[in-house]
């Protein structure tokens, strides 16, 4: 794994206990992550606890992930794909993580983003009209790039490794946030 991209950042992220490796010697850098396992992470990372009940009927009140996604939901930053459904095993697209990510930074740092200097993706055409903004924001600030080829690919599934990248590029740099 040391040659992988983003090994240094995989081991941050381990380091501040926001991720955890699939077993207690294997990371899994290319396995992809649910909406449940972003939220939790996005919770760890800002420090989030739970704020209350849920309003969706998908989350059960002792599921591992459940004080994670009442974090996240009272401070903004997820919705549901529904009122009543949140959808926590469901795998988190990349321009659902950019919505997210862009939601948390204007979270901690009390505005939202300019998406001013984004240069855009090749792909724009196919992000979805409510997460384009996010898209463009995420890339003026670098919380997220595109794959590659100038491409963002946009309803690809998030690698744990890219989910990793994205929180650690959230931290403030030279901190240990959590």
């Amino acid at each position: 794994m040391r040659s992988l991209w983003a090994y240094d950042v995989i081991m941050g992220i381990a380091a501040k206990h926001i991720m955890q490796g699939v077993t207690e010697d294997r990371f899994d850098p290319h396995g992809l992550v649910t909406r449940a396992q972003f939220a939790a992470m996005i919770a760890r990372t800002l420090g989030l606890s739970a704020e209350g009940p849920l309003p969706f009927t998908d989350v059960p009140a002792n599921a591992w992930y459940a004080d994670a996604v009442s974090a996240v939901y009272a401070a903004g930053i997820v919705n549901g794909r529904s009122n009543h459904i949140f959808d926590p095993n469901a795998l988190i697209t990349r321009e659902e993580m950019a919505v997210m990510m862009v939601r948390a930074y204007a979270y901690v740092q009390g505005t939202n983003p300019s998406a001013a200097q984004a240069p855009g993706y090749r792909d724009m055409d196919q992000i979805s009209g409510w997460a384009q903004d996010a898209v463009l924001r995420a890339q003026a600030i670098g919380l997220m790039k595109g794959r590659s080829n100038n491409l963002f690919d946009p309803r690809a599934y998030v690698t744990r490794a890219e989910g990793a990248q994205a929180i650690w590029n959230l931290l403030p740099k030279g901190s240990f946030y959590v």
